[in-house]
């Protein structure tokens, strides 16, 4: 009987959980602003790269130094490279994606 009910129970939180939104799918709202590209560098990014782009941390790249374009930024900040993991899950959406490469680009010297 207690097997019952345990998969009674089991049953009815895999329909609840059916039902619920995707919880890796961050909801975006009307009134959503996007984030600054100097706020998300500086939660996600300056513990390596530093707020000038210039730490070197962890064998992060001297991004102040950098000649990449876009296109290729994006390609490493999407699917990583070396020792730095892909940072997809950082950006809500493309526009946040795009201002954290405006800003990366206004490091360089």
């Amino acid at each position: 009987m207690v097997l019952k009910n345990v998969s009674f129970l089991l049953g009815i939180g895999w329909v609840l959980l059916g039902c619920s939104e995707n919880p890796s799918s961050p909801a975006v709202e009307h009134d959503f602003v996007a984030r600054s590209g100097e706020e998300i560098f500086g939660t996600s990014c300056a513990s390596c790269h530093g707020m000038d782009g210039k730490l070197n941390a962890s064998g992060a790249k001297d991004l102040s130094a950098s000649s990449l374009d876009a296109l290729m930024m994006t390609e490493i900040i999407q699917n990583g490279k070396n020792a730095m993991p892909p940072q997809n899950n950082v950006f809500v959406t493309t526009e946040e994606l795009t201002n954290t490469i405006a800003y990366v680009k206004s490091l360089r010297e």
